[in-house]
């Protein structure tokens, strides 16, 4: 049976772990996406406001999308997974159908996808540097923490 097909009797995420699926979310998305971009943009003497353009539409139109899959997949390991996206309360059941199928961690692809837009955005070689060096942490984490558990 797929891990995506509705069981009538699977229980219902809790209260609770929605609670730690948005807090998980917020925590994440603040140090990743604005704070440590900011400062990244901070250090460089780069405005807050993307410069005009067509780079800034497109961007912007690709942060939100990643966005919108995001909670889309957030969803599925509450729901689908038992569980959080978070470290300290990962989903009970391993997710292998739909996204999973074609790409070991499509939420991962989607934060890279993300800071990546920044970047463009901004057009900001250093922000293009934070998403590689980001990247590269991101494929760390899953090389010496999560497949060696799995």
């Amino acid at each position: 049976m797929s891990v995506s097909a509705v069981d009538p009797t699977a229980p219902r995420p809790t209260h609770g772990l929605v609670m730690r699926s948005l807090m998980a979310a917020a925590w994440f998305g603040l140090i990743f996406f604005i704070l440590l971009p900011g400062t990244v943009l901070w250090s460089t003497g780069t405005t807050w406001l993307p410069p005009a353009g067509a780079t800034r539409w497109t961007a912007t139109a690709v942060i939100l999308g990643c966005h919108g899959l995001l909670v889309l997949q957030i969803r599925r390991f509450m729901v689908d997974g038992g569980g959080t996206h978070a470290p300290f309360h990962p989903p009970c059941r391993l997710l292998h159908d739909r996204a999973y199928e074609r790409v070991r961690n499509p939420m991962y692809l989607n934060y890279v996808t993300i800071t990546l837009a920044e970047a463009l955005a901004y057009r900001s070689p250093a922000l293009l540097l934070y998403a590689l060096i980001f990247w590269g942490l991101l494929h760390f984490y899953v090389v010496a923490i999560e497949e060696p558990s799995l």
